[in-house]
């Protein structure tokens, strides 16, 4: 709703939704602003049951996919100088017997995807020279938001970070936060409540984790 005018604009609706997931998420919850407030990303259910993210365009009124649909996607959160955006996919896949049956079970796997929505633009973690510093120069005149949508689903990386069960992504300009916990029902759906989980940050520029 524009606060002004009092106009609503319906963005988009879910077509599909998984009935095993808590009702306080169903079926579009984890909607993120970009910095200029013109772009709305969230996660939903394809027509192959699988969460994708999309990202839509206050301004041209259209709705772009940012994510191939092969993996469950989700928790999109764009950083604050509008060059990438970050979620949570579930696409590691380390089988193991299960303890009590003759079957394979899949533990710890989400890890987080950073996208870049330039197709000029740089990664997110900053290369490190072994033998020589570089001093980083910010530009003054910070070019104006903009996201190029040809080929943004293929301009990804996945952070250098343990596969794990990662839930509720923040970042800032230096740091991402999100929770982990070694126990619960992380299968996207958390169709039972979650128990206590840890928050953790990651730095971009020293690339190391911490409990907080």
């Amino acid at each position: 709703m524009d606060v002004s005018s009092k106009t609503i604009t319906e963005a988009d609706h879910a077509e599909y939704e998984n009935v095993d997931i808590s009702l306080n998420k169903k079926p579009i919850y984890d909607f993120s602003w970009s910095p200029d407030s013109k772009f709305l990303a969230y996660s939903k259910m394809n027509k192959d049951q699988v969460y994708q993210i999309y990202i839509y365009s206050l301004d041209s009124k259209t709705i772009h996919t940012a994510s191939n649909g092969l993996f469950y996607d989700f928790n999109p959160v764009f950083t604050p100088d509008g060059e990438h955006l970050l979620f949570v996919s579930n696409r590691s896949f380390s089988p193991t017997f299960c303890d009590m049956e003759w079957e394979m079970v899949y533990k710890n796997i989400a890890v987080i995807v950073s996208l870049n929505l330039k197709n000029d633009g740089k990664s997110i973690l900053p290369f490190k020279n072994d033998s020589e510093t570089v001093a980083l120069k910010e530009s003054k005149n910070e070019p104006a938001f903009r996201i190029d949508f040809d080929g943004l689903a293929d301009r990804s990386e996945v952070l250098p970070l343990q596969p794990a069960n990662y839930r509720d992504l923040a970042v800032n300009k230096t740091h991402l936060f999100y929770l982990n916990s070694d126990e619960g029902d992380y299968n996207k759906m958390d169709y039972r409540e979650l128990g206590p989980r840890n928050l953790y940050s990651y730095a971009f520029g020293t690339k190391r984790k911490n409990r907080n």
